[in-house]
């Protein structure tokens, strides 16, 4: 994932930009000054230079790069105001003068608050801004709402532009200018230019607000797949993990009729974790059909079983399984489906209990588990007979998205 250094030129913004860390897995630290940089954290650093004179502004922040330049960061970006309030062209000079980055990526906009990107014109709730009251700031007079306008009076320098439908087209062409700047209505777009820029492989200075701030820091944080274990014989859960299947999960069938017989856990704890390994989201069935669980009943009817034995059995085995996997393996989370199914992974692997998060969908739950080998570990939890078909597709994708 690398390091972070953010400059924010107030104290909100280096909050709600610093939030888009946080909650994207990257510890974020906030301070007001240079002094006792510690060399292994990210940093989100408070210029409080918005509402200043530009010169002292840019001398502010220069002086802040100069001090922060003997520390080596992965990403840099330059945080603004999401309606271009500011002294954004000395403090940009300032920035790139020290940093000298290969491309310089510049988007205020951030869909989640209606600030879009439309035309190369810097939208508020579909009004350009400099038609909004933001233009009659008395701190911070907005002049020019186009973007590429804008950087090219300012700074002098060519700036490309990326038209909606290049974005969106996954690959825009660049034309050799260092500045580019590109139409954005929804978070999909910002996410496209910063997974596009990302693939270049370039030194960037990112220049925007919260809204690309938590694309880019959503794009680099290590994506981890998901594992899946349904111990549930219901005609609801198979529908729902062939439409999971359908959706790219990989499935791993328990045979709990071998298990009877005496057949190691290993086959399918290493059929799992190969998948995992290669990225897979992995499902985890104890009957991919209703005549497998019938298969076992029969099996364990000679070992003298009752059904019950053999549903203890099963969810012993999955408990197991589980501990076998995340041993070896790193997950975003894990979907459990019924409640025998949950209690063994949570007695396997020695969780006290858990805590209840919220529900993430009608009636089925994200739990974090306490104590135990994976403290902090998430877990979506669900009844057999629960849900549409679609309950664990979108389960996993929460849990991918939420880690």
């Amino acid at each position: 994932m690398g390091k972070f250094l953010m400059i924010a030129d107030d104290f909100t913004g280096s909050g709600d930009a610093g939030v888009q860390m946080t909650k994207n897995g990257i510890e974020a630290h906030i301070i007001f000054n240079t002094l006792n940089i510690e060399p292994d954290n990210s940093y989100v650093i408070d210029s409080e230079s918005r509402n200043i004179p530009p010169q002292e502004a840019g001398e502010k922040v220069r002086k802040i790069m100069l001090d922060m330049d003997p520390y080596s960061f992965e990403h840099y970006y330059k945080k603004i105001d999401s309606t271009l309030r500011g002294n954004i062209k000395e403090e940009l000079m300032a920035v790139d003068e020290v940093l000298r980055p290969d491309i310089i990526v510049f988007n205020p906009c951030n869909p989640d608050i209606n600030r879009t990107v439309e035309h190369g014109i810097l939208m508020l709730h579909g009004v350009r801004v400099c038609e909004t009251e933001i233009m009659r700031d008395p701190l911070s007079l907005v002049k020019e709402d186009h973007l590429k306008t804008l950087l090219e009076c300012e700074l002098n320098t060519p700036v490309r532009h990326f038209t909606l439908a290049e974005v969106r087209s996954g690959n825009p062409k660049m034309d050799g200018s260092r500045i580019i700047t590109f139409d954005a209505i929804e978070n999909r777009d910002l996410d496209y230019v910063v997974r596009f820029i990302l693939r270049l492989k370039k030194k960037v200075l990112w220049v925007g607000s919260a809204g690309m701030a938590n694309s880019l820091f959503s794009a680099v944080k290590p994506e981890y797949p998901v594992l899946s274990l349904v111990g549930s014989i219901s005609e609801t859960s198979r529908r729902q993990v062939r439409e999971a299947v359908k959706q790219g999960a990989q499935l791993v069938e328990l045979d709990v009729g071998k298990l009877l017989q005496g057949e190691s856990l290993e086959k399918a704890a290493d059929e799992a974790l190969q998948g995992l390994k290669a990225g897979n989201d992995v499902v985890v069935v104890s009957a991919r059909e209703y005549d497998d669980y019938m298969r076992a009943v029969d099996i364990g009817k000679r070992q003298k079983m009752k059904r019950g034995d053999v549903a203890r059995f099963t969810q012993e085995k999955i408990g197991e399984l589980s501990a076998l996997i995340l041993k070896k393996t790193q997950v975003a989370g894990v979907f459990l489906t019924g409640g025998d199914t949950a209690i063994s992974f949570s007695e396997k692997n020695h969780a006290r209990g858990a805590k209840i998060l919220e529900e993430v969908l009608p009636t089925i739950a994200l739990i974090e588990m306490e104590g135990g080998d994976y403290p902090g570990l998430k877990c979506i939890v669900k009844g057999g007979a629960i849900g549409d078909e679609h309950a664990l597709a979108k389960s996993i994708k929460y849990l991918k998205k939420n880690h």
